[in-house]
């Protein structure tokens, strides 16, 4: 706290303008993981898992990306308690407005432990900071979406092409009516939402 009185104080303030009552500082770390394109492959799978609510599937990915999964002694219990972590983080970010990736990243040591599993750090890393990105925006905007913005630069012909190898029929069904939706000038999501379908039913 000490620290970021010291910072807000040597922020300069804007001349001639009254006082808003609060002070926003945005801090840019300037911080970047150069990926291999094979991972940005692996990554765009994982947001894509993510983005349509199929846990199970990017906790899939995680276990095939891992350096050393061959002391797994219960390869679908590993999953599927991933699964669960990646799915209450962002219940949380929905339903709460933030997001706890500490005790997301908690969890998933634990099952890493527990399950004999090395994981991708790279990955791992990347989509906990997908999801703390998520939840630290909601607390600004409660309607703010990262994984809906991030449609429009994933979500193409050529992603559904290459996730029809290995992505659920939801996944795929979801994927292919939101490119349908944007070619004619119209929001999947938004549509979805006028019919009252919250993000948890989009792999029903």
């Amino acid at each position: 706290a000490q620290a970021a009185e010291l910072l807000a104080g040597a922020l300069p303030k804007p001349i001639g303008e009254a006082d808003p009552g609060f002070e926003l500082v945005i801090l840019d770390a300037g911080l970047a993981i150069p990926l291999p394109k094979e991972k940005v492959e692996v990554l765009r799978s994982l947001a894509i898992s993510i983005i349509y609510g199929d846990f199970y599937r990017a906790a899939e990915i995680l276990y095939e990306e891992s350096p050393d999964s061959s002391s797994c002694w219960d390869p679908a219990a590993f999953k599927r308690g991933l699964a669960q972590a990646f799915q209450d983080c962002r219940r949380n970010v929905w339903e709460e407005g933030f997001v706890q990736v500490s005790d997301t990243c908690l969890r998933a040591l634990q099952l890493l432990q527990y399950y004999n599993v090395g994981l991708d750090l790279t990955l791992t890393w990347t989509l906990f900071g997908m999801l703390s990105v998520e939840g630290s925006a909601r607390q600004l905007d409660p309607e703010v979406d990262c994984a809906r913005a991030a449609t429009k630069y994933i979500i193409n012909l050529p992603s559904l092409v290459k996730e029809a190898r290995g992505a659920s029929w939801s996944t795929l069904r979801n994927m292919f009516a939101e490119i349908v939706f944007s070619s004619a000038g119209l929001d999947y999501w938004e549509f979805r939402n006028q019919l009252g379908l919250v993000w948890q039913s989009v792999q029903g």
